[in-house]
């Protein structure tokens, strides 16, 4: 047994050095994407993540007109009808294009957009892209050789118990990190999602969000999201996929896409439902609620009906059903078959705009 310390000891130090060494590489003054190994014999170093993945982390400023009463404008006698108020959040550098993934609730209507990086430079940025359904936004600044980027990692291939980390401003403070577990995921009942959504114990708070939520090596799998009523005790965040297919779209020139509101609630299929049903094999999606005089029930479609594609295009999750829904526009009617008591039908429904729906901001 002598020759067991030597050997542990021996593949501890090339772990150790191995761990060193691609440190090393991701702080290079030359490297733009950012990435770090915050492990060292088995333990995190939040310390070297932090001074690594921070400086592709951003500051978001926004500006907006705040219309004034008539009642105040009479009795001051001012001309003015609008105030001008700013809105903070944060974001990350994804692309030297100069490319900014923050939150679009934080940029939404905005006159005008200032980021500043973390070496405190001042860049205007552009909204290039946003995505309702997920509040996700891109923006644009000036591309240059000195940006840092940070990468986007698989959210899927991080198990739950896994460390993590937020990186942001809150409170419009400087740059914060919080740390902490991935704890499960989050379903959001309001825009009918079943995942996407990733929940921890690192605090997300006002400020943050927009702000990237890190694995160990420094590579996004969220985007830091504040939901109005949250619990302060765990932080949520956008599954970061959503935003590497927001990017893309971008790239096409498809970088706007908002939320239509169907009013229907649609749940995962599984063999025994499937059955049930006397379908010969698990599909599409299972209606579990309609809302009255909403646009799902005036097309038609019941608690029970089977969704089995939109648009001609087979949905198999929830997930797809909402994407597949969230690319129509509004002004036309899209086709949804449904599978009823033993037969197929198709039917023809108009999505209303989620966030100006009565019934839905009433709930």
């Amino acid at each position: 047994m002598r020759w067991f310390l030597p050997v542990l000891t021996a593949v501890y130090l090339l772990q150790s050095a191995s761990c060193r060494d691609d440190s090393k590489s991701s702080i290079d003054d030359d490297a733009l994407d950012v990435r770090c190994c915050g492990v060292h014999a088995g333990r995190p170093h939040f310390e070297e993540l932090f001074q690594v993945a921070s400086q592709a982390v951003v500051n978001v400023s926004a500006s907006f007109r705040l219309p004034i009463p008539e009642r105040l404008l009479r009795s001051r006698k001012r001309k003015t009808v609008a105030a001008v108020i700013r809105s903070l959040g944060s974001g990350f550098i994804v692309d030297t294009k100069g490319y900014v993934i923050t939150c679009y609730s934080v940029v939404r209507d905005a006159i005008s957009i200032e980021i500043v990086l973390s070496d405190s430079r001042r860049l205007a940025a552009n909204l290039v892209g946003f995505d309702e359904i997920w509040d996700l936004a891109v923006l644009k600044i000036p591309a240059e050789h000195s940006l840092r980027r940070l990468v986007f990692g698989d959210s899927e291939r991080t198990l739950l118990g896994t460390w993590v980390a937020a990186i942001g401003y809150p409170f419009g403070l400087e740059h914060t990190m919080t740390v902490g577990v991935l704890s499960g995921y989050y379903h959001d009942s309001a825009r009918n999602a079943f995942d996407g959504w990733l929940v921890t114990d690192a605090a997300v708070n006002p400020g943050s969000n927009g702000g990237p939520l890190l694995n160990l090596s420094g590579e996004v799998i969220g985007v830091n999201y504040v939901a109005s009523g949250s619990n302060e005790d765990i932080g949520i965040a956008v599954d970061s996929k959503h935003a590497v297919r927001l990017i893309k779209s971008v790239d096409q020139g498809l970088g706007m896409k908002r939320i239509w509101w169907l009013g229907c609630w649609v749940q995962i299929m599984d063999a025994k439902l499937a059955e049930s049903f006397g379908l010969e094999r698990v599909m599409g999606v299972l209606v579990n609620q309609v809302r009255a005089d909403s646009p799902a029930e005036r097309a038609g479609i019941r608690v029970a009906d089977v969704i089995l594609s939109v648009d001609k295009k087979p949905v198999h999750t929830p997930q797809e059903f909402i994407i597949s829904m969230g690319t129509q526009a509004p002004e036309d009617s899209v086709g949804v078959q449904v599978y009823r008591s033993g037969k197929i039908y198709t039917l023809e429904i108009k999505p209303a705009d989620f966030l100006k729906s009565d019934d839905v901001e009433s709930k």
